[in-house]
């Protein structure tokens, strides 16, 4: 029985190393660009020796982290940019933005769509988005097909997502983080670490009529 549980574990850590070791692997039609020539503003994927907490280049501001060494930026001033050896900047389609579920296929009638932005008051000054929610940067937006490829090729939206509506999670009653997925989460993105990330929990109202709570 010692032996199984041996292999089982030897298994277990080979696997494990080898998804920490898993390289990121370019976008599709990732042109890289000449970083001495670069004059031009918006959004580019760098890879970079430096941690996320290290890159400090005026103008610029990482929207999104793939892996520590590869991130989405969005460039919006180039007077002061200096770029080191260490980085390699890449022109990428706009697909990035995208959730997996809408990178399968485009909408071809209206859907509800989440999209968060850059600017939220500038957002809401393009015509046409019939808005239905806000919080901050977040929108929930009723999209035609049209207005879904506008969104796209914006250089103020940052990711978009088909908007589902909140669900209650499975019941926990003790620490188990099987339930709702949450160690195959852990152990396929090690790098989220919840750092910097605002979480907004919604939750039904505890019971009135509960006898402890009387008095």
């Amino acid at each position: 029985m010692l032996k199984y549980l041996l292999i089982l574990f030897f298994l277990a850590a080979n696997i494990q190393l080898i998804t920490a070791q898993e390289p990121f692997l370019l976008p599709p039609r990732a042109k890289e660009v000449n970083v001495k020539n670069f004059i031009k503003e918006g959004f580019y994927l760098l890879k970079s020796g430096k941690f996320p907490k290290e890159i400090n280049l005026s103008g610029v501001k990482i929207v999104k982290s793939y892996a520590k060494d590869a991130h989405i930026i969005q460039v919006s001033s180039v007077s002061d940019l200096k770029f080191t050896a260490d980085d390699t900047l890449y022109e990428i389609s706009a697909d990035w933005k995208l959730a997996p579920a809408l990178q399968r296929f485009r909408p071809e009638a209206p859907v509800l769509l989440s999209v968060n932005t850059v600017d939220a008051v500038e957002f809401k000054e393009i015509r046409g988005m019939e808005i239905l929610q806000e919080y901050q940067n977040y929108f929930i937006i009723r999209a035609s097909p049209g207005d879904f490829n506008r969104l796209l090729k914006s250089d103020l939206v940052t990711h978009i997502s088909l908007y589902k509506r909140p669900q209650v999670e499975t019941a926990v009653n003790k620490h188990d983080l099987t339930v709702n997925n949450i160690n195959f989460v852990h152990h396929r993105y090690p790098e989220v670490r919840g750092e910097n990330l605002k979480v907004s929990i919604k939750e039904f109202l505890f019971d009135t009529t509960d006898i402890d709570l009387k008095n």
